[in-house]
């Protein structure tokens, strides 16, 4: 299981580093593989990731797409993948290694609020 932290400053100010710093060495108690983290105007979302499937291996999470604009931060696991794959119309080339978070922002980008309908 991995760990997840994050603020959102709704007044749109600057994030408190020490805040998110301090957040992220709590996390460091628990059985981690890698952590990381990424930071928008005024957003931060942290990781503590533990390795559990073959494509979360190499997963960067916290990850931003920049094409879409869209951040997520995750502790998932998608047992559909098949299934959710075809209904995204993913190419089979890009499935084997594509981890759980992408697959939940492709998800989003086409259903937005919908996607747990889809998923």
């Amino acid at each position: 299981m991995s760990a997840i932290a994050g603020i959102f400053n709704v007044k749109q100010r600057s994030i408190n580093m020490e805040d998110c710093n301090r957040m992220m060495h709590k996390l460091s108690q628990y059985s981690i593989d890698k952590t990381d983290v990424w930071t928008g105007d005024s957003i931060f979302l942290g990781c503590a990731l533990q390795s559990i499937t073959p494509e979360s291996i190499n997963e960067r999470i916290p990850f931003y797409d920049s094409e879409r604009r869209l951040a997520i931060t995750a502790d998932a696991i998608i047992d559909n993948r098949k299934e959710l794959f075809d209904r995204l119309q993913i190419d089979k080339s890009n499935r084997l290694l594509m981890p759980d978070s992408q697959l939940i922002i492709l998800a989003y980008f086409k259903w937005g609020g919908r996607t747990l309908l889809y998923t």
